[in-house]
């Protein structure tokens, strides 16, 4: 089935990306989320971020700043 932008589902279907990183001064997470629709991908640097962004596709009239989820 060929993707078709301008049909808007009443869903969004993502994957997750979770991994832990370690360098001599600090330990983290690094998340990426994809959309499985339109394979483009959001890169996050902790938990927070990745919530603010889902908040947004939850609900899409809210507003935000790029600098929310980096």
């Amino acid at each position: 089935m060929e993707y078709q932008p301008d049909l808007q589902p009443e869903y969004a279907s993502f994957l997750l990306r979770l991994w832990h990183i370690k360098s001599e001064d600090r330990a983290g997470h690094r998340i990426m989320l994809q959309n499985i629709a339109t394979q483009e991908q959001f890169f996050f640097v902790d938990l927070p971020a990745l919530l603010a962004y889902l908040s947004t596709v939850a609900d899409p009239g809210r507003q935000h700043t790029d600098h929310e989820y980096l």
